[in-house]
């Protein structure tokens, strides 16, 4: 059976608003792109939900959050916003599927009813309901049928290795501190169980062999007390060695705990180290986002003061300065021509013989000025001459008219100075102004920069303290030794159970063979013959079994290798290999180890994480009788987000070769878009790259992006309306 996903369709599913949102998926890598907040999980959770009735459970790893539970969370909270009181409004999401030679429908859907402005009546569980395509239209399948499907498209058994999420999703199938993980892989994914299924027949056949035998012993009466000794002997010497084999079986695991606790001591103190670094360099970052901070704050003040003591506010009044000169320029000239002709007056005046004022009378000095002729020089004092200024000057009222005339050009003059200075302020504020808002924004960049640095080094210190476990508060020097006594005392443990097995072993040999010699000519050599051989088709048959897993687990370290190998030689950097280590009870924990054989201490997230996909990969891919990888399309949300690009694409290109059909969910390949603030296009050139490699080993790039309408904030979920667009490669 080939499992081939043909379209996904969401109808007011979470984010995803509006029933114009369908995938159309091909043979090849179907990629979809989207930014944080976009979408990508809830995508991801649309398959879940149609096979599992269930999304993402963020507080269990590799768990959903059943229908019962989320209820109306399912449906999109603009709908919800928009569903008017009376009515109802659903979630759908529709999952066409081939199974070789048919085709399906899988449909789930969930509804609500609107009682009032704060209460729904909500239904308790989804509908699934399942169609089988009939030459050209879809038909129902019944109930009973139709529950079935999901799981005889992909059961259980497979899907965790073929869909999974995110870092969580990985670290829950490989487990790579557990022996067991690739013990339980293996006997799941492989037809390693039927070895143990054959003998437990054969020890069955054995035992029953065995009690035939002793009860023909028995019936020749010969040698009866010294048979029932050897046989109490053979039975105690077995329960020792059982008692003894559990022991050692014990101290073994102990020993090995002990032995990776004190390997992961130096991790964990590497760890440590990296730990401490970046929280010193968070610390000094998160000082300089406050001093930034602080600095933006000032400059908001400082800006606001610098209107007025800079002069800003006054920007484009020069007009007016330069009419002022002008009138100051004529007030100057007009207070020269005065002084000029107070000064010519006073020089007349000077020459002249003064009258004391008053005398003669008011009277006869109007009489005077009326008649335009001194009385007392009987001389002509025509009117404007300086006599006649002269005559005017003895008149008490009008001398008091000049002496009060006001003098500003002093207060003019210093207007004039200020205004001088501010024309200057003028002609630079424009320049100041772009230079202040140039700062401004370079302080904000800086700030953002410095923002998105501690939360990256807060990003690095979390995935730090998780691969390490060294967020406790642990005395890493007492634990080495710790470690050490253990590994010391297990290993002399060891070595003394071992010794008694070796012991136990030789006396059960010693009294099966005196058991074998006892029963010559007393008991039909068929019987015995018929005992050896079952014992020994039981060692062989475990032997065989031991020969098989082992080579399975060889096959699947040589095909981890693999896709290891090609996952990470395109980067430059080192990487090491994967080596699965056999620990006790036919387990094994893989390990990344260096060209000289020795393990590779504290890894890179990115090590870790190409590691364990490497795995995954191989586990589909190993077995070429059953061909997972070819049967089944791999689903996986944000499963590079420790790679960079060059990372990223080499996986991409990986999984597209591995896989018949895979569709990856990720936020690489996107860049902002200039003419969208906040938004997010293609990067064409890697798009096209990337295709133009896949294309070239014969499978196909399908690309599709998850985009956000302008106008609408993410974060404001009751408008938030997600849109699929597929991109144009061509």
């Amino acid at each position: 059976m080939i499992m081939k996903l043909q379209s996904i369709s969401l109808t007011n599913f979470l984010c995803y608003y509006g029933d114009n949102n369908k995938i159309n998926f091909e043979e090849g890598l179907n990629l979809i792109l989207g930014a944080n907040g976009y979408g990508k999980s809830k995508l991801y959770d649309a398959f879940q939900w149609v096979f599992k009735d269930g999304i993402t459970d963020d507080s269990n790893p590799g768990g959903v959050k059943k229908t019962a539970s989320l209820k109306r969370e399912l449906i999109s909270e603009k709908a919800l916003a928009e569903c008017a009181i009376g009515d109802k409004v659903s979630c759908e999401v529709v999952i066409e599927v081939s199974d070789d030679t048919r085709e399906y429908q899988l449909k789930r859907k969930y509804f609500v009813s609107r009682k009032d402005a704060e209460l729904w009546n909500e239904a308790n569980e989804s509908s699934l309901e399942v169609y089988k395509k009939d030459v050209i239209d879809f038909k129902p399948l019944p109930k009973e049928e139709a529950t079935e499907i999901p799981n005889r498209l992909i059961g259980d058994k497979v899907m965790p290795y073929v869909w999974f999420q995110g870092e969580k999703g990985v670290n829950s199938i490989i487990d790579t501190s557990s022996k067991d993980a690739l013990k339980r892989v293996i006997n799941k994914l492989s037809d390693i169980e039927k070895w143990d299924k054959y003998l437990e027949i054969i020890k069955k056949a054995t035992a029953t062999a065995a009690n035939d035998f002793t009860k023909e012993f028995k019936k020749s009466n010969r040698n009866q007390k010294e048979y029932e000794e050897l046989a109490a002997a053979q039975s105690n010497w077995n329960s020792k060695l059982d008692a003894v084999k559990e022991e050692l079986s014990n101290v073994t695991s102990n020993l090995e705990a002990a032995n990776n606790n004190h390997s992961s001591i130096f991790e964990k103190l590497s760890a440590a180290e990296k730990i401490i670094e970046l929280e010193q360099k968070k610390k000094s970052r998160t000082n300089e986002l406050v001093g930034t901070t602080n600095e933006i704050d000032s400059f908001q003040l400082n800006f606001t003061k610098r209107l007025f003591s800079d002069y800003w506010l006054l920007m484009g009044t020069k007009k007016l300065v330069s009419l002022f000169d002008e009138k100051y320029m004529t007030y100057v000239d007009f207070v020269r021509q005065r002084k000029e002709a107070v000064a010519i007056a006073k020089a007349t005046t000077n020459s002249q013989t003064r009258l004391p004022r008053g005398i003669p009378e008011r009277m006869h000095l109007q009489r005077m000025l009326d008649e335009e002729t001194c009385h007392v020089c009987n001389r002509p004092a025509k009117k404007g001459t300086a006599e006649y200024k002269a005559i005017e000057e003895l008149l008490p009222e009008l001398a008091k008219v000049v002496d009060t005339k006001p003098d500003i050009e002093s207060a003019l003059r210093a207007m004039y100075n200020i205004g001088f200075v501010m024309s200057d302020k003028f002609e630079k504020a424009e320049a100041e102004i772009a230079e202040a808002i140039e700062y401004k924004d370079k302080l904000i960049q800086k700030k953002e920069a410095l923002e998105q640095e501690v939360k990256s080094l807060e990003s690095k210190i979390n995935n730090e303290i998780l691969n390490s476990g060294v967020d406790r508060a642990i005395d890493i020097a007492s634990t080495a030794k710790i470690a050490g006594r253990d590994i010391q005392k297990y290993s002399g443990d060891k070595a003394r159970y071992e010794e008694k097995k070796e012991n136990f072993e030789k006396e059960l040999k010693r009294v099966e063979a005196e058991l074998k010699q006892l029963s010559v000519g007393s008991v039909d050599p068929i019987f015995l013959k018929k005992k050896e051989l079952l014992e020994y088709l039981v060692a062989l048959t475990s032997r065989v079994k031991e020969k098989q897993y082992k080579g399975l687990v060889e096959q699947l370290e040589r095909a981890a290798n693999y896709h290891y190998e090609n996952i990470n030689k395109q980067t430059g950097a080192f990487y090491g290999k994967i080596k699965f280590v056999e620990t006790s009870n036919d387990g094994y924990i893989p390990e990344n180890i260096d060209d000289n054989g020795q393990r590779v201490s504290n890894p890179n997230n990115s090590q870790t994480s190409s590691l364990k996909l490497a795995i995954i990969m191989a586990i589909m891919s190993a077995n070429q009788d059953r061909g997972y990888n070819n049967r089944y399309p791999l689903i996986s949300d944000a499963p590079v987000s420790d790679f960079d690009i060059v990372k990223a694409k080499a996986f991409l290109i990986e999984v597209a070769n591995t896989f018949n059909q895979c569709v990856i969910i990720i936020k690489d390949f996107l860049e902002p878009d200039a003419s969208r603030p906040d938004r997010f296009q293609i990067m064409q050139k890697e798009i096209l790259e990337l295709q133009k490699i896949i294309e070239k080993n014969g499978k196909q790039l399908n690309v599709y992006q998850l985009d956000i309408p302008d106008g609408i904030s993410k974060t404001n979920r009751r408008a938030l309306s997600v849109k699929i667009k597929p991109v144009n490669l061509t």
